[in-house]
């Protein structure tokens, strides 16, 4: 999902790592989470850029977000599950009024928790 304030993300270098990834995403496994990590500079954005924009593609995708050094906006979790929960309400009509719900009732929803927020704004509407 491109973000307006998405910053273009560096050239991948190699596609092994991608194929690794994209086998992950299109099996049956049990695990949920797919950690990509490394040392600065290896090329860990471009692989996850270029993930979610095949992702996308092929209708897998539902929210992203990228964490940014120099973007006050992105370089914390502030602002993380808001942005996914505006993004799985798009992508979600069923999710989009039971997310809309919790704003109407608690319009300081931003200001609880992680944890309640993650709860009352993905978990709860995806049920």
């Amino acid at each position: 999902m491109t973000s307006p304030n998405a910053t273009p993300p560096p050239v991948m270098r190699s596609s092994t790592r991608l194929k690794k990834i994209m086998s992950w995403v299109k099996s049956d496994t049990d695990a949920f989470v797919f950690w990509l990590n490394g040392t600065v500079g290896p090329g860990k954005s471009a692989i996850a850029q270029t993930t979610a924009d095949l992702c996308e593609a092929e209708g897998f995708l539902f929210a992203t977000f990228f964490f940014g050094c120099p973007d006050p906006t992105r370089n914390n979790a502030k602002f993380l599950i808001t942005t996914l929960a505006y993004q799985i309400a798009r992508a979600i009509p069923a999710a989009r009024q039971s997310i809309e719900h919790v704003f109407e009732c608690d319009p300081l929803i931003y200001t609880q928790s992680m944890e309640t927020q993650a709860l009352k704004l993905m978990i709860e509407p995806l049920q």
